[in-house]
């Protein structure tokens, strides 16, 4: 028997001054041009991933992709050893990084499509929690 997926769906209607399919095309596209990391929530962070038009030719027609959602550590902050049950310090007692400052844990991908014709942007919302 075949696996169902479950999929949530959230909507966001974005809205610009003028309404102009072009300019919300712009606009998203500038968006994951620019790549910024923002905070979600406490260490959950996001930032735009991957995106490709719908109709390459027809750029209006609309775009989707997807955004990651990851956590995002406080390298100031110690690790521990759990089977030593000692924090990870250097000799002079400063946290020792253990992973690269680009390596982000518990990635998840939010797929989105976004029409700017309507300006509306529709996501997985599921992977949002």
């Amino acid at each position: 028997m075949a696996k169902h997926k479950k999929m949530e769906i959230g909507i966001l209607n974005i809205k610009m001054h003028p309404h102009k399919p072009e300019m919300y095309s712009k606009m998203m596209v500038s968006l994951f041009e620019y790549g910024r990391l923002v905070q979600i929530r406490g260490d959950d962070w996001g930032a735009p991933f991957f995106y490709k038009h719908i109709d390459a030719d027809n750029p209006e027609q609309g775009l989707y992709g997807t955004f990651v959602r990851f956590l995002q550590i406080d390298p100031r902050k110690a690790w521990i050893d759990i089977r030593k049950r000692k924090p990870i310090l250097d000799s002079e007692g400063n946290p020792v990084p253990q992973v690269s400052s680009d390596l982000k844990p518990n990635m998840r991908e939010i797929e989105f499509a976004f029409y700017p014709d309507g300006h509306l942007l529709f996501f997985n919302s599921a992977m949002i929690k």
